[in-house]
């Protein structure tokens, strides 16, 4: 192999992380309830109307994106 195609090699797992890091952050904001369930502790048990409030929050949402945005950037905020 070249060293341009193990550079090329190198940038495209690179982008594959990186979309892998999107649709997770994606698949929070499509199903915020399942994502908050995934993240809860053993044993721990979900707020239902708190859960169902939250999702239904744009600004919610909104910093779930951003959070994935500035991690990606690696940034502290976008």
């Amino acid at each position: 192999m070249s060293s341009v195609q193990i550079a090329l090699a190198a940038e495209v797992e690179r982008l594959r992380a990186e979309l892998a890091e999107c649709i997770v952050a994606l698949e929070k904001i499509a199903n915020p309830i399942s994502a908050m369930k995934r993240a809860l502790p053993v044993g721990a048990t979900l707020n239902g109307a708190m859960a169902t409030t939250l999702s239904n929050d744009p600004n919610y949402l909104k910093e779930i994106a951003k959070a994935a945005l500035a991690a990606r950037k690696g940034e502290g905020e976008v």
